[in-house]
Formats: C-alpha cells, sequence, structure tokens
C-alpha cells in the first residue's frame, strides 16, 4: 500500500511541478510581449511626432529614440534593428538639414538643404508604412493554453469514440 501512495503522491507532486513550470513560461513570455509592445509604441509615437512636426525635430526626441532603439536590440531581430537604425539616421540627417538652412538666405545651398531635409523626411514617411510589417513576426502570442487533465481526458475520449460507441454515453 505504500508503495501506491508514493507513487501517487509523485504523480501530484510532477502534475504541480508541470503546471508552475508552464504558468512561469507564460509569465515569461508575456513579460517579453509587453516589453516588445512599449518598444513598438514608442516607435510608433517618435515616428508620428517626426512626421507632424515635419523636419524640425526637438533633439530630445531623437535622444529619446535611440535609448528606444538600444531596448530593441535585444528584443528584436537584425531585420528590426536594421530599420529602427535606417528611422535614426534618417531623422538625423533630416534634423542637421533643417537646421543648416535656418540661418541660411533664399539660395542654392539653401535649397539644396530643404530639399534633403524633406526627401529624409519622405524616408520616414516610407519606413513608418513598413514598420507594422517588420514588428508583426515578433508580436505574437502563440502560447496555447494547457488543458488540464479532465479536459484532455474527455477530449481523447471524444476522439476515440466511435460510430458503434454513441449508445454507450
Amino acid at each position: 500500500m505504500n508503495a501506491w501512495a508514493t507513487t501517487i503522491i509523485s504523480g501530484l507532486v510532477l502534475t504541480v511541478a508541470f503546471m508552475q513550470w508552464r504558468t512561469a513560461h507564460q509569465k515569461v513570455m508575456l513579460d517579453l510581449f509587453d516589453r516588445r509592445w512599449s518598444v513598438y509604441k514608442s516607435v510608433e509615437a517618435f515616428l508620428h511626432a517626426a512626421l507632424s512636426k515635419g523636419v524640425h525635430l526637438d533633439t530630445l526626441l531623437i535622444a529619446s529614440f535611440h535609448r528606444t532603439r538600444g531596448e530593441a536590440q535585444f528584443l528584436f531581430g537584425p531585420d528590426v534593428h536594421q530599420l529602427l537604425g535606417q528611422i535614426h539616421a534618417a531623422a538625423i540627417n533630416m534634423s542637421t538639414h533643417a537646421l543648416s538652412f535656418d540661418g541660411l538666405e533664399v539660395g542654392p545651398e539653401r535649397q539644396h538643404h530643404v530639399s534633403e531635409a524633406h526627401r529624409e523626411l519622405r524616408s520616414l514617411l516610407q519606413m513608418s508604412q513598413e514598420l507594422e510589417n517588420s514588428f508583426a513576426p515578433y508580436m505574437h502570442m502563440d502560447q496555447k493554453r494547457v488543458p488540464t487533465i479532465t479536459e484532455y481526458l474527455v477530449e481523447r475520449n471524444r476522439n476515440r469514440l466511435s460510430y458503434a460507441d454513441d449508445k454507450q454515453r
């Protein structure tokens, strides 16, 4: 009798340990999703601010994006990291050209800086349209709920039943 009790208790301990592991795993996945979502929303807010303000970007906004880009480095793959680098470079170039033409009089040099700033603004607009597709593969919550033992057995029984077993229910 003692052997059976030990086996049953061991099985229960194993079941509880598995459920705790599964809960911890789901918590890690949710935390990862939350961190990725936060980075996505920060990038989206930066692009919205950049596109609404035009070529004159605040340096604090660019510095904030730089921090966001650093957070994203270890949360996403190289494709997102490369896109964020392109956005950062375009924002810096746009801001630099905007600062360059501020004090200039109308002429070819000013026109060059204005056209370059607007070219970078258009590239930011294009990258903002690519943003969702680049982030999408990393933003899935594809963790399935683990069925309880009863749900699992009922489902297995449902799959096992044949037409003749229908009368036995």
